[in-house]
C-alpha cells in the first residue's frame, strides 16, 4: 500500500493512517496473515485494528480556539494575566502561535480526510440525538433489552431471579388461604341429643306420698313440648335431624321375670330396699341377677326420651348398680328424688323468747338502746315452705 503514512511514532509504538475503503479492506486478511507468520522477522509484538474517525472529531473539538464569548467571560485576573503575557511575552507568543498554526493544519488535514473517505456506513453517527424525555425513554429501553439477553443466556439466574421467587409468593398465598380463621366461631347450641337417643331420666318419691312439687315435675316431662326446647314451634334445631314423635309417647308398665323376683325375695329386698351385693375385686364392677331391683315403669316423652318412675326405690342402691350399664353410658342425665312431705307450714329460726333474751342483754350494755316488738323481729327469721300453683 503506497498511500499508508505514519500518524505518529511513540517509543516502540507506530500508528499508521489507512484509508478506509474497500480497496484498502479487501487486502485485510492477507495482510494480518503475513504479520502473524512473520512476526519475528518484523519484530512486531502485537498489533491491532480500530477506526479512530470519531475519535479525531472530538480532538479537533477539543483542540478548538476559544471563541471571543468565551473569552469575555473571563475574569478580571485572567484577562490581566494575559494581557501581561501578550506585552511582556513576545518570543513565547510567537511559538504559541507557530504551535497552534501546526496542530490546526495537522487537524485540517484529518479532518479533510475524514470528510473525503466517509462512508454511509457512518452516517447514522452524525444524526441527531435523542434529548429530554425521549433520551429517557431509549436508555430504559436498552437496559431491559440488555437485562433480557443476559438472563435469556443463563438459565440459573433466570431460575434463580424470576420462577423462584414466584414459586414463594405462590405457597406463600396457599398457606394463608389454607391458616384457620381467627374470627370467633359461630355459637355452639347445647342440648342433651348429641350423644344419641334416647336420654334417660329418673324421678322418684316414698311410697303412698305425693306432693304437688313431684306432679308438677313429672306433668312437664310427659306433657307437650316435654323437655327443653326441642318440641316448640320457635325450636332452632333442625326438625328431621331431632324430630318429636307423639304417637309413642305415653305410659308404659314394665314387667319383672320370675328370675330376678327370686333373687330380689333371697335378699329381702322389699323390706331393706338394698338389692343383691355387685362383685368389684378384680375387675370392674359385676353384678348378679336382681342386683339393680325390679325393672322400673317408665314414660316415653316427645322427645323420645325415657323418665322412670323410680316410686319405692332405693334411689343410691340404682344408681350405683346402674353406673356401668352401656345403655347409661353418656345418657343418663340425673333425675329427682323427693323425701316425705312435711306437714310443718313454717320454720321459725328465731322465737320470740330468744329475741327477748338478745334485747335484754343489749339493753344493760346500752341503757340508750329503745325497746324493739319482738313478734316483728321473729317475722324475719321465719322459713316458708315453697308454694305450688
Amino acid at each position: 500500500m503506497s498511500d499508508i503514512h505514519i500518524k505518529e511514532e511513540h517509543g516502540d509504538q507506530i500508528t499508521y493512517i489507512i484509508i478506509d475503503d474497500a480497496e484498502h479492506t479487501k487486502i485485510f486478511p492477507k495482510m494480518f496473515a503475513d504479520l502473524d507468520e512473520n512476526r519475528n522477522q518484523y519484530h512486531v509484538k502485537s498489533y491491532g485494528l480500530s477506526n479512530s474517525s470519531l475519535e479525531q472529531v472530538f480532538l479537533r473539538v477539543a483542540d478548538e480556539k476559544k471563541r471571543p464569548k468565551d473569552y469575555k467571560r473571563l475574569s478580571r485576573s485572567k484577562k490581566m494575566k494575559i494581557l501581561v503575557k501578550k506585552c511582556f511575552g513576545k518570543n513565547e507568543t510567537k511559538e504559541e502561535q507557530n504551535e497552534d498554526t501546526t496542530n490546526e493544519a495537522e487537524n485540517n488535514n484529518d479532518q479533510e480526510q475524514f470528510n473525503e473517505y466517509s462512508t454511509d456506513e457512518w452516517s447514522s453517527y452524525c444524526d441527531e440525538r435523542y434529548t429530554s424525555i425521549s433520551y429517557l425513554a431509549v436508555q430504559v429501553s436498552g437496559l431491559f433489552i440488555k437485562r433480557f439477553h443476559r438472563t435469556k443466556r443463563n438459565i440459573k439466574a433466570l431460575l434463580s431471579e424470576i420462577l423462584l421467587p414466584v414459586i414463594f409468593i405462590f405457597l406463600a398465598i396457599l398457606f394463608i388461604k389454607i391458616a384457620p380463621d381467627d374470627s370467633n366461631p359461630p355459637p355452639l347450641i347445647l342440648h342433651p341429643w348429641h350423644w344419641g337417643k334416647p336420654n334417660y331420666i329418673f324421678q322418684s318419691i316414698s311410697i303412698n306420698q305425693s306432693s304437688l312439687l313431684s306432679k308438677s315435675i313429672q306433668q312437664t316431662f310427659i306433657q307437650s313440648p316435654s323437655l327443653g326446647t326441642r318440641c316448640m314451634t320457635s325450636t332452632i334445631l333442625d326438625t328431621q335431624l331431632y324430630p318429636c314423635d307423639s304417637a309413642d309417647a305415653g305410659y308404659y308398665e314394665a314387667s319383672t321375670s320370675e328370675e330376678i323376683m327370686n333373687a330380689l325375695n333371697n335378699v329381702d329386698y322389699y323390706k331393706t330396699r338394698i338389692s343383691p351385693k355387685c362383685d368389684c375385686w378384680q375387675t370392674m364392677q359385676k353384678c348378679p341377677i336382681g342386683a339393680r331391683g325390679p325393672l322400673p315403669s317408665f314414660d316415653k316423652t316427645e322427645t323420645e326420651d325415657t323418665l322412670y318412675r323410680l316410686f319405692g326405690y332405693n334411689i343410691s342402691d340404682w344408681v350405683v348398680k346402674t353406673e356401668f350399664l352401656e345403655e347409661y353410658l353418656m345418657k343418663r342425665f340425673g333425675g329427682f328424688e323427693f323425701l316425705l312431705q312435711n306437714d310443718l307450714n313454717s320454720i321459725d329460726l328465731l322465737n320470740e323468747t330468744l329475741i327477748n333474751k338478745l334485747m335484754y342483754t343489749i339493753s344493760q350494755i346500752n341503757k340508750s338502746t329503745s325497746m324493739i316488738d319482738a313478734a316483728k323481729v321473729a317475722a324475719l327469721f321465719r322459713v316458708y315452705p315453697p308454694q305450688i300453683s
